[in-house]
């Protein structure tokens, strides 16, 4: 085969073949690092020639230091020993990249296809035998893909809004009766990007905007006209984002907030990151000793936990219906909003309740009364009633269990 790569080509493709089709479980004689020249490259030559190039790279490699080594060793064929050449560690390694291509297939934020190239991209970085096992790996599926591939493209103009401290605009996305998302009629959201992050598979937005006119009726929150707040959002649900000719506003301006965001602190106290108006306080639970480990992934590690004294034991066994062992019960404490502990209280309606601050036990006081009487409701008008079709139901069920009428 007539030569189609200048010969002095030929450290350099050699180099691809070793990143290409060695590892340390498939090392590669010279008669196959040849045969592979010769076929992919048309370049022939010498044994002598060889070994020079390979034992330049070697040095070469060894004075790099970052990406791994050629390691040269011995395969035996049909008895015969032959010299034989890997690729050691990559500057990525496979189970970097596995971790990596995990992470994607479970981002929300990212839709099938871009999932798919991705992947492709990012196992090419190792060895042929890695892509192999990329061929049927199973990231379809694996988490609910966003419809919305403009994620990218909004991450862009976010950054430049930052940039340049101006603000942005955005629409609200919501999903319809055909379980497809569209733009709601909610009026188009103004606010200042601050930062954003992926948390729960989730890109989301944390930003800072005026207080809106419903916030400022409710008392609860002693909210005044031009005040700020922050908010946060999830980017799969907005859409048609663009910066604004408009001065950013200055969260340092909220008091709590003056010297800066402790992003670590705030996603630990705000772990749903709904509500940030609501300021952190200390929140207490009493709980059943196997709630513990329930909180502290909510909430993270940062927990105070009490033991109950004879007579706040006494007292609280009566609540939980059943006899129950003297340590059993605990006081777990964190540090979070009314908000989220009477979400998490409502999340784990057996073995855990708020104790304090007040105003989270109003919550959930609340919202239990009102479930109630929406159960009750359900129970005489709708339930009872008719069976209705499912409407527009955008997959098909499989092997539905059907209620007993």
């Amino acid at each position: 085969m007539p030569s189609s790569q200048p010969k002095t080509l030929a450290p350099l493709l050699i180099m691809q073949i070793l990143e290409e089709y060695s590892d340390e479980d498939h090392p590669l004689t010279r008669e196959e690092i040849e045969r592979l020249l010769d076929e992919k490259y048309g370049i022939t030559m010498e044994r002598k020639a060889f070994f020079r190039h390979m034992e330049n790279l070697i040095q070469l490699k060894k004075a790099d230091g970052e990406s791994g080594e050629i390691v040269r060793t011995t395969v035996t064929i049909d008895d015969i020993k032959y010299a034989a050449f890997y690729l050691t560690d990559r500057k990525i390694n496979d189970h970097e990249l596995r971790i990596i291509i995990d992470a994607l297939a479970g981002s929300s934020s990212l839709s099938q296809k871009q999932t798919k190239e991705l992947t492709g991209y990012l196992a090419s970085l190792s060895s042929r035998y890695f892509q192999k096992k990329m061929e049927t790996y199973p990231y379809i599926g694996q988490s609910v893909k966003t419809e919305n591939t403009e994620i990218s493209h909004y991450l862009e103009v976010i950054n430049e809004a930052i940039a340049e401290n101006k603000q942005i605009s955005f629409d609200i996305l919501c999903v319809n009766t055909r379980g497809e998302q569209e733009i709601s009629d909610r009026p188009k959201e103004v606010c200042t990007p601050i930062r954003y992050f992926v948390k729960d598979h989730n890109y989301y937005l944390v930003a800072v905007k005026a207080v809106e006119a419903e916030l400022l009726k409710s008392k609860s929150f002693g909210f005044k006209e031009g005040d700020l707040h922050l908010e946060a959002y999830v980017l799969s649900d907005v859409a048609n984002v663009e910066k604004l000719n408009l001065p950013a506003h200055d969260y340092r301006s909220l008091p709590e907030f003056r010297h800066g965001i402790d992003w670590q602190k705030l996603l630990r106290e705000h772990p749903s990151m709904k509500l940030l108006w609501y300021k952190p306080e200390l929140c207490t639970f009493l709980c059943a000793r196997d709630k513990i480990d329930d909180i502290k992934t909510h909430f993270g590690g940062e927990l105070r936990i009490r033991q109950l004294n004879d007579t706040e034991f006494e007292k609280a066994s009566k609540i939980t219906n059943k006899k129950i062992a003297r340590d059993a019960l605990v006081e777990v404490s964190v540090i979070t909003d009314r908000y989220e502990a009477a979400l998490f209280a409502l999340s784990c309606p057996f073995g855990l309740w708020v104790v304090s601050p007040k105003p989270a036990r109003a919550i959930v006081r609340s919202l239990s009364t009102f479930r109630l009487e929406r159960y009750d409701l359900l129970e005489q008008h709708y339930v009872t009633g008719p069976k209705l079709s499912p409407l527009n139901l955008s997959y098909t069920p499989v092997n539905e269990t059907q209620e007993d009428s």
